[in-house]
């Protein structure tokens, strides 16, 4: 008895560990990805001057509004895909489109060519690492990821040194391009066939308004920090949201994995709370170690300490609306993200321009809080009333 016990045991063990195999396949490729990234962008700002920091970040943020050019949003794709549906090719296709246009848009506005391949390499490898989650290859996702980290660092360090930030942005662009035979390989996968778009069309547009807003809101801070306060105030706020990315770093990982699992239909409750707790422990520790690594290892960025103190306490806030972000999704419930994604961004962007002016950098950072946490006061309203009937439930 007390054998075929302890074998029940290790098979519930086994069934565990295998049940989450891949948050631990995706977790692990983020954590080593994100460690490099961070390091990536930790030895930039060491190499640069705090107003070339800023430029850059201005040039990759004008950059990243190309990806507004994936139709449907990647969070469509994830679902797509999930689904294995053959629409795939035809948002392919589409997205193709309106990435040349972007490209050329791009270039108008900065009159440099890298700003080009860097578009096209954004919609590359958000599309290709969407997909490859959304079919739950794991596996594959982890190996793409990891070579994509590689190549960024090791090009864009070695071209900063004789190239400066041009350098860094190819660098960056190259990096990402390695994801191009997955984005071939969907856009072959099926006969492209665009009436498949017809029965999905509220979905696809409400997904595309609410992955425009949500490009906007992550960038536009950036975008207006640059011409009203200047490239060195940029670079400082630049290396507060580096920092706030770090710290983030658990809870992206996570979305990555809850959203096909949302999808399916599955509950990850415990996950979920932990999530939060976590959130909260990283927050007091970015709050109470930041000023620490700044004097000490970045302190001609000294005018970030403060930015990056109250940062931090947004990465609670930001934990909670992704996972409840993930499970509207799941519901494609898309209106409601509309109105979140929207909120957030309108808080954002007045908070930027008024604060900015009266505070400077401070100012900034205080509008980057109160828009993520609105995000998630939006999401948890719509979720209570909407969604979860008068309960909370995650």
């Amino acid at each position: 008895m007390d054998e075929d016990e302890n074998d029940k045991n290790q098979s519930n063990l086994r069934k565990k560990f295998f049940g989450h195999k891949g948050l631990m396949l995706i977790g692990s490729a983020d954590i080593i990805g994100s460690a490099i990234s961070a390091v990536f962008w930790l030895i930039v700002a060491s190499l640069l001057l705090v107003e070339e920091y800023g430029e850059l970040s201005y040039f990759i943020a004008i950059a990243s509004l190309g990806i507004c050019s994936v139709v449907g949003s990647s969070d469509s794709l994830m679902v797509f895909s999930t689904k294995n549906q053959k629409i795939i090719p035809a948002l392919l296709v589409l997205t193709l489109i309106f990435t040349v246009i972007a490209s050329l848009i791009g270039f108008i506005i900065v009159q440099r060519f890298e700003i080009i391949f860097l578009i096209f390499s954004f919609v590359i490898f958000q599309v290709s690492v969407t997909l490859l989650l959304g079919k739950k290859l794991y596996a594959k996702y982890s190996r793409f990821l990891l070579t994509q980290k590689i190549l960024q660092f090791a090009i864009g360090i070695g071209l900063s040194f004789s190239f400066g930030v041009n350098g860094v942005l190819i660098g960056i662009a190259l990096g990402n391009l390695a994801l191009i035979p997955i984005f071939y390989q969907e856009l072959k996968s099926f006969k492209i066939d665009f009436s498949l778009l017809k029965p999905k069309k509220e979905f696809i547009i409400n997904n595309s308004a609410i992955y425009i807003i949500s490009v906007f809101r992550r960038d536009i801070d950036k975008i207006i920090v640059a011409p009203i306060l200047g490239f060195t105030v940029l670079g400082n706020f630049a290396l507060t949201l580096q920092f706030f990315t770090i710290m983030m770093i658990f809870s992206s990982i996570s979305y990555n994995y809850l959203v096909p699992k949302d999808v399916s239909g599955e509950k990850n409750v415990k996950l979920k709370f932990f999530l939060i707790l976590s959130s909260v422990a990283i927050a007091l520790s970015g709050f109470f170690f930041s000023p620490y690594i700044i004097e000490n290892f970045f302190s001609k960025f000294s005018e970030s300490i403060i930015p990056i103190q109250i940062a931090a306490f947004s990465v609670i806030p930001n934990t909670i609306a992704m996972i409840l972000y993930s499970k509207i999704l799941a519901l494609e419930k898309s209106r409601f993200l509309i109105i979140a994604n929207s909120v957030q961004l309108c808080v954002i962007l007045i908070g930027t321009i008024f604060l900015g002016i009266l505070y400077g950098i401070i100012g900034v950072t205080i509008a980057f809080v109160l828009g993520n946490t609105m995000h998630a006061i939006t999401l948890l309203v719509v979720n209570y009333n909407y969604v979860g009937k008068r309960k909370f439930d995650i």
